[in-house]
């Protein structure tokens, strides 16, 4: 048998790769690498010795093998290019793997960044410290003057204002006193107004005529009324009425200091400081000047509402009280029943009574009725004259009639009383 022909024949049913090997040639080569890669891992190879010469015998057979190998350059390239591959899937990072990689570069930047601003701020700090201490060295003694000039002028405009405050206090108290009593005595008229209309009511049930003799000096009763209920209107103004803080602005040395902190030039820094204490001082001026007006409005409001509205409704109510007194004088003969008599008592005794709770709401506020008498000398300081009437029985210029009466009011922590209205009287005059 010629073994050529048989070999040749054997190797023509297998397939042949692009170089030419075959198949089977491509498996035996991979099978050896694996082989060998295999028993290299569980097989370490040891370090020959020199002097063991079978091991460099061994070493010299695995340089022949190794050297069979590469001369097939076919199979050679394939194994290395398997290789490179395996190795470039291998190394191909994942997802998480380049989102962690970013984050951590961000992270350093920011890091960094903030380094940065760090020394930025804390480069302005230092910077700003050293203005700080300039400016205070340098201006230092014009600051302190400056505060002391305004401390003196401080004390001054605090001395008055406090005289202010404490006049403007007073009447405030007593704008709120005046407030109370008068609404209240207000509220209680106007219930004795309405006794006296049940009353009225009862009189022209019994007995029309008395109650038509009544009627006029009743309608004078209802004027008043209406003229106390238009006092709480102003009364309601008067309580809104408020206190300015009692602070007086004064310099700060701090301020000063940073007022002046760009400046360099001590002419410049002079101007700036004379101006501050003079703006500060207008501004006190300003405060003092309000305590002072807000001390006189609150007084002569309170004193007008006494003379221009309050005492004018008491007067109607005394002048009512005078002509009632003759008309119930008049009436009685021709009733004298004591049904009637108790009625036109009753009636009478409404004026009496309002009266009364006026006089007592302007007692506690220290307003009372200026004590004059008949027969007494004129005294043109405390009385009114408004006509004269000759009486031989009456000293000359003596007090004949008082038509209206006169009210002083008591100043706290002093003797002499604030004359609110002066007596209108009548005089005698004989001469």
């Amino acid at each position: 048998m010629n073994t050529d022909t048989d070999l040749s024949t054997e190797h023509q049913d297998l397939p042949t790769n692009q170089d030419g090997a075959t198949q089977a040639a491509t498996e035996s080569a991979n099978n050896v690498v694996q082989t060998s890669s295999a028993e290299a891992i569980d097989n370490p190879p040891e370090i020959p010795d020199s002097n063991d010469p079978s091991k460099l015998n061994a070493d010299e057979t695995d340089e022949q093998v190794t050297g069979s190998l590469s001369g097939n350059s076919h199979n050679s390239d394939f194994i290395k290019n398997e290789e490179f591959k395996s190795q470039e899937v291998v190394s191909i990072p994942s997802p998480i793997h380049l989102d962690l990689t970013n984050l951590t570069e961000e992270n350093k930047q920011l890091r960094s960044e903030v380094t940065s601003l760090r020394s930025e701020v804390t480069s302005l700090n230092e910077r700003l410290a050293k203005l700080e201490e300039s400016a205070k060295f340098k201006f230092d003694s014009l600051v302190k003057d400056a505060i002391q000039k305004d401390d003196e002028v401080w004390n001054e405009d605090n001395e008055e204002c406090q005289k202010y405050i404490a006049q403007a206090k007073l009447w405030h108290s007593k704008t709120e006193r005046l407030c109370t009593f008068v609404l209240t005595a207000i509220s209680d008229c106007v219930s004795r107004f309405d006794q006296c209309g049940d009353l009225m009511q009862a009189i022209n049930q019994e007995n029309a005529t008395l109650y038509n003799s009544l009627l006029d000096r009743y309608k004078s009763l209802e004027l008043s009324k209406k003229m106390l209920e238009r006092l709480r209107e102003p009364l309601d103004l008067l309580k809104k009425s408020t206190l300015p803080t009692e602070q007086l602005l004064r310099l700060q040395e701090q301020d000063l200091v940073d007022l002046l902190r760009s400046q360099t030039d001590e002419s410049e820094a002079k101007k700036i400081l004379a101006k501050k204490v003079k703006e500060t001082g207008d501004i006190r001026y300003k405060a003092v000047r309000e305590w002072r007006d807000l001390a006189e409005k609150l007084q002569k409001q309170w004193l007008n509402f006494i003379e221009k509205k309050l005492l004018p409704a008491l007067d109607g109510i005394n002048e009512g009280k005078r002509y009632a007194r003759h008309l119930a004088s008049d009436l009685s003969p021709s009733y004298p029943s004591p049904n009637y008599q108790d009625k036109i008592s009753n009636w009478l005794r409404t004026y009496k009574d309002l009266e009364d709770i006026l006089l007592d709401a302007l007692k506690n506020l220290d307003v009372t009725p200026m004590m004059v008498e008949l027969g007494q000398l004129v005294d043109y300081n405390l009385h009114e004259p408004i006509g004269i009437e000759p009486d031989p029985t009456q000293p000359h210029e003596s007090v004949k009639e008082i038509i209206r009466n006169g009210y002083e009011y008591k100043l706290p922590d002093q003797e002499q009383s604030l004359i609110l209205r002066s007596a209108q009287i009548i005089v005698v005059k004989n001469k």
